[in-house]
């Protein structure tokens, strides 16, 4: 794996990511933008071109729900697998991603060895199915 969009505005949240990473020893880097505005500024003006990204929902100036809206309509951005990672168990949210045709939702876990279990099994199934399309 090359590069890697977080997508959060929580700095605790970004912390447990980061030293989820590390404990996996997950190969590539991984860039982070406290908002959608700043994820898209980062692609647009620095040419950043995460192979995936994760998304919360809930941020301030450019939320989740409104960047996919806008990324999906770049077509140069549109197939980018982007996985949410959000605290929102609602429903409604769920709904409207899966419109928007995100890889996957997962409410971010409280206990550290339960976010290492999912971000392994996210990562793990995101790299078969890349290979299955190369």
């Amino acid at each position: 794996m090359n590069q890697i969009l977080l997508i959060d505005d929580e700095e605790v949240d970004l912390m447990t990511f980061k030293r989820a990473h590390e404990t996996l020893n997950i190969a590539g880097e991984v860039s982070i933008a406290h908002n959608g505005e700043e994820a898209l500024m980062m692609m647009e003006s620095f040419g950043l071109q995460p192979e995936l990204i994760f998304l919360d929902i809930n941020m301030p100036r450019m939320n989740g729900i409104e960047f996919i809206q806008i990324l999906k309509s770049y077509e140069a951005y549109r197939e980018i697998p982007i996985v949410i990672l959000t605290t929102s168990n609602h429903q409604s949210d769920k709904e409207v991603m899966h419109r928007h045709g995100i890889y996957g939702y997962f409410v971010k876990p409280y206990a550290f060895k339960d976010y290492l279990y999912m971000l392994d099994i996210v990562l793990k199934y995101w790299s078969l199915s890349k290979r299955a399309y190369s």
